[in-house]
């Protein structure tokens, strides 16, 4: 068994689930410079700076939040599970409503259709959770990082360029290309067809980021996000029945073909009701990129690695 720890700990290692906690882009280049950071006193081991306060975790404040804690939150949990057993005040009024739940002899309220698809899809939800990391180690088994290309596009080979920031670079690069697979393949099985429609929302932010003066952004950006998150609420995630409706009143078939083609609606098809969490991450996104060019480092593929693992999970 000794073999299937150490491969758990390698396939949920730093590297393979964020390679920026392995090695940092902006590493330097300078083989002295690393030397020095290398032989560095640790920050641990350096005296306290001076008007620095003491900790407060073993103050008297502190182990009066922590009696707080363990009495209030056991009787939290306590009240819920009294009030929701047969016999409790009230059970004849909801019980009605309960379905079975994962724990043995106990019923949960499964009514709310989001709480629902989460509770529903737990099983599929823990599967992707393993084979995620998975694929991604097996990703980076068979496609190597012996070659990156240079900010010009050209390639070059990291027996050329064996420096730290180049590795980096090499393992960003073969980062973002699998993350940005496997983000398109989850938002179709996620979505379907209406997919598509989240990847133009996408581009349509990404371009306000990039080709917009950038003093325009920030409102630009609001007023973006702010409006489809109203039009995707309005519009009802935008049928393509509903589409063909209004632009073709005079063609049944069109019609027919715009609700089949909705049909195709993949896992969720409410897409509309859980992209409003994407929505503070397209403003997240193009703020952090336009922050970063106020300091000089207007790197895309650094600031959407956040992104793009975020848009993998839209439905949470």
């Amino acid at each position: 068994m000794q073999w299937l720890n150490n491969f758990s700990k390698s396939l949920y290692s730093l590297e393979t689930l964020d390679m920026r906690f392995a090695k940092s882009t902006t590493a330097s280049q300078n083989s002295a410079s690393d030397a020095s950071r290398t032989s560095a006193p640790k920050l641990d081991k350096r005296p306290p700076l001076s008007g620095t306060k003491p900790s407060k975790w073993w103050t008297i404040e502190y182990c009066i939040y922590y009696l707080v804690f363990i009495i209030v939150v056991p009787t939290m949990v306590k009240q819920v599970y009294d009030i929701s057993k047969p016999g409790s005040p009230g059970w004849d009024s909801f019980s009605k409503r309960l379905s079975r739940g994962w724990i043995p002899g106990r019923q949960i309220d499964n009514s709310d259709a989001q709480y629902a698809n989460f509770r529903d899809n737990l099983p599929y939800l823990i599967t992707l959770l393993i084979l995620h990391p998975l694929f991604r180690k097996l990703y980076g088994t068979f496609w190597r990082i012996d070659n990156y290309k240079l900010p010009d596009g050209s390639n070059t080979s990291l027996s050329h360029d064996p420096s730290s920031l180049a590795v980096a670079d090499a393992r960003l690069q073969r980062r973002t290309f699998f993350d940005f697979g496997f983000g398109i393949i989850f938002l179709i099985a996620l979505h379907g067809v209406s997919a598509a429609k989240v990847f133009l929302i996408f581009y349509a932010n990404f371009k306000i980021a990039t080709q917009l003066p950038r003093s325009y952004v920030p409102v630009a950006t609001w007023v973006f996000n702010v409006g489809i998150l109203f039009a995707n609420e309005f519009c009802r995630g935008y049928p393509l029945s509903v589409i063909a409706r209004i632009l073709l009143p005079d063609i049944k078939a069109a019609q027919d073909v715009g609700a089949r083609i909705d049909s195709y609606s993949g896992l969720i098809p409410r897409w509309e009701v859980l992209f409003k969490i994407s929505i503070l991450r397209l403003i997240s996104f193009n703020l952090d990129y336009y922050w970063a060019q106020a300091e000089g480092n207007s790197n895309l593929t650094e600031v959407s690695i956040e992104f793009m693992q975020a848009s993998t999970i839209i439905a949470n």
